[in-house]
């Protein structure tokens, strides 16, 4: 009896210690590793575009015919999800010029989006229910470019939410792009910088100085505003 016991414990402990390891770092599941581009589109219309959006917190993708005709979109927004259908198609001389829709909470949802055969977009009308100032933040992936966009926020002096975009190379390296709203008045700043192979983050805009880590599916740092001052941490969602 007191062997079977012993036995028990040790196993009850071993579970608890590897389940405590799993649950340290947050991972996001169901973000791509590698770009989802396909090389043969990276300089033309087709292919895949992401970003964040503010005003709300969300992400985008935009699927532009990249492995097939098929164009769609994924809209998420404070914790739903919306796939959205194109009113047009691609055309290889003049690219895709038309709204994406869709249905969240009852109200229809309508983006425009056009993008040239040499892959320049622009956003037109954006209607999506409960959410009338959205600005969005979208970029072309490319083969050799994996488009990442986490969401989070920041305090100190100041406070507020924030999404980010990167854009890396093969080798870890790249730009980081954000766009922040500040909770006392709604306000709206944008920033960018660069991030390194071992992913130290530094950058910022006029007065303010962002500086960080990017681990993994994670991200945080310090940012200074001339006096005031305050950290800053988010999590990968697309």
């Amino acid at each position: 009896m007191t062997k079977k016991l012993s036995l028990i414990a040790f196993l009850f402990i071993s579970l608890l210690s590897a389940c405590s390891d799993d649950s340290g770092t947050y991972q996001c599941k169901d973000c791509a590793d590698a770009p989802e581009a396909n090389a043969a589109y990276d300089l033309t219309g087709q292919g895949i575009y992401k970003g964040v959006l503010i005003g709300s917190s969300g992400t985008i993708k935009f699927d532009i015919a990249n492995n097939s005709t098929a164009i769609t979109a994924v809209l998420e927004i404070d914790g739903k999800t919306v796939t959205l259908t194109a009113t047009g198609s691609y055309n290889v001389s003049t690219g895709y010029s038309g709204a994406f829709t869709g249905t969240m909470e009852g109200g229809a949802v309508s983006i425009t989006f056009t993008v040239t055969n040499a892959g320049v977009f622009t956003m037109g009308t954006v209607t999506i229910p409960g959410h009338p100032n959205v600005i969005f933040g979208i970029y072309k992936e490319k083969s050799n470019k994996l488009v990442q966009a986490f969401e989070g926020t920041y305090s100190g002096d100041d406070a507020g939410t924030f999404n980010m975009v990167f854009r890396r190379n093969e080798n870890g390296s790249g730009a980081w792009y954000v766009i922040s709203r500040r909770t006392e008045d709604g306000l709206d700043s944008y920033f960018q910088g660069e991030v390194s192979v071992d992913g130290a983050m530094v950058g910022g805009a006029q007065n303010v100085v962002i500086t960080g880590t990017l681990d993994g599916d994670n991200v945080k740092g310090t940012w200074t505003n001339g006096a005031v001052s305050g950290t800053w941490k988010g999590r990968r969602t697309l």
